[in-house]
């Protein structure tokens, strides 16, 4: 179970960490790294990676999980953004919103077509597999 907490936790520090560079890059001010931010970005991305094992739940149908996936990643990132924000900023902030959604879509499908993958060299495994035996 630890193993699995950790495997969630350290793709959760990928993504994160490719989103935040990404969001440095295109839409912040030319800045240093503030150590503090970068702290605030691994943990919340590590939450949000546990969160994930959500999907791992079988009771729950797959809407079910990404309904509930999306409502605790917006919480976690409202309190990493009330850390250096505000929330009352942050609430009332249209770009905000914008953000989150864009964000949360474009992982979302970044996810998708990595599991496709994955599933497609699987099965490729799998037909090299059977043609050997054959």
């Amino acid at each position: 179970m630890i193993k699995e907490i950790l495997r969630h936790v350290i793709h959760g520090f990928g993504y994160g960490s490719f989103i935040y560079m990404i969001c440095i890059i295109f839409f912040s001010e030319p800045t240093h790294v503030d150590p503090i931010n970068t702290l605030i970005v691994l943990v919340m991305s590590g939450l949000i990676g546990i969160l994930s094992m959500i999907f791992d739940i079988e009771r729950f149908s797959y809407l079910v999980a990404l309904i509930l996936h999306f409502i605790g990643t917006l919480m976690i990132t409202l309190g990493a953004a009330s850390l250096t924000l505000g929330l009352h900023e942050v609430l009332y902030e249209p770009t905000f919103w914008l953000s989150f959604l864009t964000i949360y879509i474009a992982v979302w499908i970044i996810i998708k077509i990595n599991l496709h993958l994955k599933v497609e060299r699987v099965n490729e495994s799998i037909a090299k597999f059977h043609k050997r035996s054959d």
